[in-house]
């Protein structure tokens, strides 16, 4: 089905269930459809439940790292911070036990040298019209995504400077379980 189709398909979808005002339960490995679609989600790990809640609950609160990757598109930003080598994040308390750190790309923003929570260096830009995704390489082997403003000054093969609001951070033990 093409692209055009999916989403008229799931208007109608979303309008038969308004009308019907029936339960549904609609099997989807697209998360953009269960977000749009649902009024409740169940996020299946190989047969296990990993989390039930509204879409924005799954978005801003994911129980662990797999729910936070597999929600939102790009997917959650996860900076293991064992792997840090490069001590790429700065200026963030992080609660003890935390192993990991998630942010949303476009929650990611450029920001001046003295406010900066990450460096890291423009590898590749997709000019997506609204936004700028940015993939951005913070050390070594480990990449992130920024989704960023078109007028953003992000040049490719450039270093960039980059914040967000702390809210806005999500924190993981060693086994991926979300710490509050």
């Amino acid at each position: 089905m093409d692209a055009a189709l999916r989403v008229q398909t799931r208007i109608e979808i979303a309008k038969l269930h308004s009308q019907l005002t029936a339960t549904m339960i609609y099997v989807t490995h697209d998360q953009v459809e269960a977000m749009t679609l649902a009024d409740r989600i169940v996020v299946l790990n190989q047969g296990i439940i990993e989390q039930v809640g509204t879409p924005i609950e799954l978005y801003s609160s994911p129980k662990n790292q797999f729910v936070a990757e597999f929600i939102g598109s790009p997917k959650m930003n996860i900076i293991d911070l064992e792997k840090d080598a490069d001590h790429s994040l700065k200026n963030i308390n992080t609660p003890s036990q935390t192993s990991k750190v998630g942010i949303r790309p476009e929650h990611l923003f450029v920001t001046p040298e003295s406010e900066t929570k990450l460096k890291g260096n423009v590898r590749h830009i997709e000019n997506l019209g609204e936004h700028l995704l940015c993939y951005i390489n913070i050390g070594g082997d480990n990449e992130i995504t920024a989704k960023l403003d078109v007028s953003s000054s992000a040049i490719l093969n450039q270093d960039i400077n980059l914040g967000w609001v702390s809210e806005n951070t999500h924190f993981f033990n060693s086994t991926g379980i979300s710490i509050s």
